[in-house]
């Protein structure tokens, strides 16, 4: 996410970072402060210029309201205030960069990331002489980090310099580890220790994992260790502290712990699991992939030319990049994988015409879910003016366009309100060559089920804006074409159940 809000160029010594007023309505309507803190002291802590829109460190969310009242959007106030907390981290963060400008001159080495889940992000920013390291953690929940992949100076220390970090020193191997809280943006200067040049003495780790030669599992397992410590430990998988699970350590230091897969839905990512214990010993990773089968419950094939509208009355917007009509769904095909969940969607052709960042435009997927044995629920589309079809209640609703993946729970939705934004969301891959679009739920976004049979799919096609692309009497270059009340739906799937 912190990414996706930088919009890079290969030459990023010189070329800006932006953060518009787009960008904070995104994070205060769909996510929270604290992601929108974390993106600015990224832009803060990388190289480039950072590039924020007026308003931001006043929390605005319109792009061209004015700051004083007498402008345009001000509701008649004066906003400008100095003691607003974006006012205060956007003056702290241009601080710390001014003060240590390897923030800004140095070269970034990723030292720990995570691609299962949101989590922990590290980074050093090093020159010929100085190097500062910064951390992020992306989780609603604590997290752990079992250690930087490409190691610091044995010995070194970290001292604090942004977000209350705790000051920490390197092991003697050159090792650190630590816990996160939810959200915590931290930075450190490492001061390297040079009085001691002696070889440090072997020590023996007070955790250690038998570690079998496979790395490759599809479906649960154990792993098996050893402990010289008298303290209680637990099996960290992808650094989610939260969820840790305690292990039980025999008379002679021998433990067994278990690593469920459930989860893991994704063959392509590299999972993680540590020995923990909480006075700040970790064992080295095991680093794992997991490749569960995939079952087809469902393919249903729609007609060619379909994209109408639900009552065949509506037509695409006039300018010439719908030619192709980008919203016409020819197949859905769906799989699970215990409680994970693929929808493949085919489609005429895939347009890249605007460069987008989840590799298809000119057209927005809405998929809503509706799950087994799941109280509650609601009929309405949001935004999308209608009612799910054959009274189908959704759970899940996903919304995605070149540059959105949002997916949201039934609570608080109405005509007006998308629902309850939810994390993890889906992972988006699209192939070019057979014109499909795929989205993938993991078990954790739609309730950690170990099945998903009698669950119902319903897909659905429009083209989104900045909101669901407007529909007017008649076609316009950017608007479609058709009556006031018709649904925002050019084609869809109608229900598909899991059987």
């Amino acid at each position: 996410r912190i990414g996706n809000m930088m919009k890079r160029h290969a030459n990023p010594q010189v070329m800006p970072s932006f953060i518009d007023n787009h960008d904070v309505d995104r994070f205060l309507t769909y996510g929270s402060e604290p992601a929108l803190k974390q993106a600015l002291a990224a832009m803060f802590t990388l190289p480039g210029i950072p590039t924020i829109y007026y308003g931001t460190e006043q929390g605005f969310k319109e792009t061209r309201a004015a700051m004083f009242a007498a402008g345009w959007g001000s509701g008649g106030r004066d906003h400008f205030n100095t003691d607003a907390q974006l006012y205060k981290t956007i003056a702290e963060l241009a601080a710390l960069r001014r003060t240590h400008n390897v923030l800004s001159r140095g070269t970034p080495h990723i030292l720990h990331s995570n691609a299962a889940r949101a989590g922990a992000l590290v980074y050093a920013m090093k020159d010929a002489t100085r190097t500062m390291v910064v951390a992020f953690n992306t989780a609603e929940h604590e997290v752990l980090v079992d250690g930087l992949e490409r190691g610091v100076s044995a010995n070194a220390q970290f001292v604090s310099r942004y977000g209350n970090a705790p000051e920490m020193k390197v092991n003697a191997r050159g090792s650190v580890a630590f816990a996160m809280p939810a959200r915590a943006t931290w930075v450190w200067e490492v001061v390297r220790q040079t009085k001691n040049k002696q070889k440090p003495a072997a020590q023996k780790a007070p955790l250690s994992l038998l570690i079998s030669p496979k790395n490759t599992y599809s479906g649960d397992f154990e792993i098996r260790g050893a402990s010289a410590l008298r303290e209680p430990l637990s099996l960290v998988v992808d650094g989610d502290v939260s969820a840790a699970t305690p292990i039980t350590v025999d008379a002679s230091g021998r433990f067994t712990a278990y690593v469920s897969t459930l989860e893991m839905s994704d063959a392509t990512i590299i999972h993680r699991a540590s020995v923990w214990a909480k006075s700040g010993a970790v064992s080295q990773p095991l680093s794992f992939r997991v490749n569960r089968p995939w079952r087809v419950m469902a393919e249903v094939a729609d007609a060619a030319g379909d994209d109408r509208g639900v009552k065949g009355d509506v037509t695409y917007p006039t300018d010439p990049g719908y030619a192709t009509r980008q919203m016409d769904l020819r197949n859905v095909r769906v799989s699970t994988n215990g409680g994970a969940l693929k929808i493949v969607l085919t489609m005429p052709t895939i347009s890249t015409q605007w460069n987008p960042a989840n590799g298809f435009d000119h057209v927005a997927f809405t998929l809503f879910i509706e799950l087994p044995n799941e109280p509650g629920g609601v009929t309405i589309m949001p935004q999308q003016n209608g009612e799910l079809p054959q009274g189908m209640r959704w759970h899940r609703r996903l919304r995605a366009h070149g540059w959105s993946n949002a997916l949201f729970t039934h609570e608080g939705a109405s005509e007006k309100n998308e629902g309850t934004p939810l994390a993890p969301g889906a992972s988006i891959a699209v192939d070019t060559q057979t014109n499909t679009v795929t989205f993938t739920f993991p078990a954790a976004a739609l309730g950690k089920r170990a099945s998903l049979s009698g669950a119902k799919i319903y897909v659905n096609t429009w083209d989104y804006d900045g909101g669901y692309r407007k529909l007017e009497p008649s076609a316009q270059s950017y608007a479609m074409g058709g009556p006031a009340n018709a649904p925002l739906v050019m084609d869809d799937t109608g229900i598909i159940e899991l059987k």
